[in-house]
């Protein structure tokens, strides 16, 4: 529900009785439909609802764990993952039998209660998260169990009431099946699988470069595996968001590249106006990407000069990597090779695919912490021998520069002032990029706040 803004479908919630085999005793449990909880008194039962609404009643020393199932009860087929339209009723617990235990034993037990979705549960209109998954900096506030009301007086079931109430399947007849109308009609889509999700390509960071001197630049190095979770500017794509739920993973994954590279408008024509005039930015309109996928020397100075960004986007110098004054690149971008060359004027907004190159079919899907490098070079050079995942070198030669023409003879031009390159990149999974081991929810945090100008254009 984090990650969808509506939903719909029953919910089984199941409650488990941590206790002995000495305590008896009987609980009555009962949904009542279109219910506001915040009507109800603290500490008392509402006793006008329990006569009309389907419940159970479940005898504690029969079973210690039993399963009661809420159906999809609203007058609309959707309803929102927040807000005061999100609730189709509550449900109630009450004790029916006081509870009985001899002396030996607690006199009192806990109950856990743990909620699912139902066969017909399905989430529709995905969304960025409410909450971001990561490590909360305070441990949160303690909070009181709930004591339960001992309401109406000790009954005796008979050998057909009990049999039924071990594991009920639904409190009543009315359990539609899953189907396909309610997407159709209102969404058209129907979420089967995270799968359709981790497909999309979501925003993962930016990187500007700058130059560092006439003959030296910055690339951006890209670390396209890793969690963007606990990170400083608190984006989570669904790649990152979907890892913490997972103990593995594997596959490819596809990057985009929206970068500000410009490109000459043509050459001078024969003559030119008295005086110095100035030529709008130009640079290559080639993006050159340049894939490490081994601990080689080159692989070990990148990864221990990064100036990290975020947990996924960080960026790199390189000397006498200046195609204007200098004849030679730096060996990093030049040496054989996964390297492609890319003219983003042509191709508009670039695209590529980042293999899975491993020596282990799965990897293990860590959440780093702020203070951890953008490539853990030392974890992954000791780690059970295996290679490391590829990292990205992105960036161009020259960067895009403002040239300075002279009305002369002979037009000569020389550079007055280069300028910085942007880039935007995105991630989504490939094809064959799969999770494994489901290890459940992981701890969650809010989203840091905005101001309220943040959405409003500025002058």
């Amino acid at each position: 529900a984090n990650i969808f803004a509506q939903w719909r479908g029953s919910i089984n919630y199941t409650f488990k009785l941590v206790k002995t085999g000495f305590h008896s005793g009987r609980l009555r449990v009962f949904f009542v439909p279109q219910g506001v909880a915040s009507t109800l008194k603290v500490g008392s039962a509402p006793t006008i609802e329990i006569e009309k609404n389907y419940q159970i009643v479940v005898d504690i020393a029969e079973s210690d764990t039993f399963t009661f199932n809420v159906p999809f009860v609203a007058t609309k087929p959707w309803l929102s993952t927040y807000g005061p339209s999100a609730f189709t009723g509550y449900i109630v617990v009450t004790v029916l039998n006081e509870l009985r235990a001899p002396p030996v034993v607690s006199n009192k037990i806990n109950v856990i209660v743990e909620v699912a979705g139902g066969s017909d549960f399905s989430f529709s209109m995905p969304c960025e998260p409410w909450a971001l998954t990561g490590s909360p900096t305070q441990l949160p506030p303690s909070i009181k169990p709930a004591e339960v009301q001992i309401a109406g007086t000790n009954i005796d079931l008979n050998d057909d009431q009990k049999r039924s109430l071990v594991d009920p399947d639904s409190i009543s007849v009315i359990n539609p099946l899953a189907n396909w109308s309610p997407e159709s009609h209102c969404i058209g889509e129907k979420i089967m699988s995270i799968r359709q999700l981790i497909k999309r390509a979501n925003w993962i960071g930016s990187a500007t470069m700058l130059p560092a001197s006439a003959t030296d630049q910055q690339y951006a190095v890209l670390n396209p595996y890793a969690n963007a979770s606990n990170q400083q500017n608190k984006q989570v794509d669904y790649l990152s968001y979907f890892s913490n739920l997972f103990a593995f993973f594997r596959g490819g994954v596809r990057i985009k590249v929206n970068a500000s590279i410009l490109y000459a408008n043509g050459n001078l024509g024969n003559s030119t106006p008295n005086g110095e005039w100035f030529t709008p930015s130009n640079g290559s309109p080639c993006l050159n990407i340049k894939m490490l996928n081994a601990i080689t020397t080159d692989y070990i100075q990148v990864a221990a000069n990064i100036k990290k960004l975020n947990n996924i986007v960080g960026k790199v110098g390189f000397a006498n990597a200046d195609v204007y004054n200098s004849s030679t690149l730096n060996a990093a971008m030049v040496n054989s090779s996964s390297t492609t060359v890319v003219n983003q004027g042509v191709e508009g907004m670039v695209e590529i695919e980042v293999p899975y190159y491993n020596s282990s079919h799965l990897t293990p899907s860590n959440v780093p912490n702020i203070g951890d490098p953008l490539i853990d070079i030392d974890s992954q050079a000791t780690s059970e021998g295996t290679y490391p995942l590829p990292m990205l070198l992105i960036g161009t030669n020259p960067l895009p520069r403002q040239l300075r023409i002279a009305s002369t003879a002979e037009h000569n031009a020389q550079v007055y002032k280069t300028e910085a390159l942007t880039c935007n990149f995105y991630r989504a999974a490939s094809d064959d990029y799969s999770y494994h081991y489901f290890i459940g929810v992981p701890t969650m945090i809010y989203r840091p706040s905005v101001a309220s100008d943040y959405y409003k254009p500025q002058n």
